[in-house]
């Protein structure tokens, strides 16, 4: 679980949760956001735009939760994220690991193996 710290008209609040980060970041557009990791503080408009993932696509490992995601070179790499909250459409938040634009396989997940080329198609 992540530590969130948020700065609005010069007041620092925090500790937040994942949850109440996000929630923090769409009621307040002008504030700052800064977690253990950040450089610098943000603007929340960088957190609040989070990447969902389907929850069917998301593995577990030891070293924590991971999804497969398939490069510009259409082969499989395995990525660990952090993961937010569930939302209410079965989608997960991805917190850090996975970029908005990045593909990540959903069907076919035994199949697929880190390493191996895929030949993608595009789902909803």
């Amino acid at each position: 679980m992540s530590q969130w710290y948020f700065a609005v008209d010069g007041q620092q609040s925090g500790p937040h949760d994942d949850l109440a980060a996000l929630e923090f970041a769409r009621s307040h557009p002008a504030a700052h956001a800064w977690r253990p990791g950040f450089a610098d503080w943000k603007p929340v408009g960088e957190i609040a735009d989070a990447v969902l993932v389907r929850e069917d696509a998301i593995g577990t490992d030891l070293g924590g939760k991971y999804v497969l995601v398939v490069g510009d070179d259409n082969v499989v790499e395995l990525r660990h994220i952090e993961l937010g909250p569930l939302q209410e459409d079965g989608t997960r938040v991805v917190l850090s690991g996975l970029e908005a634009a990045e593909r990540y396989i959903v069907n076919g997940l035994q199949r697929a193996r880190p390493g191996l080329p895929v030949t993608p198609t595009m789902g909803n």
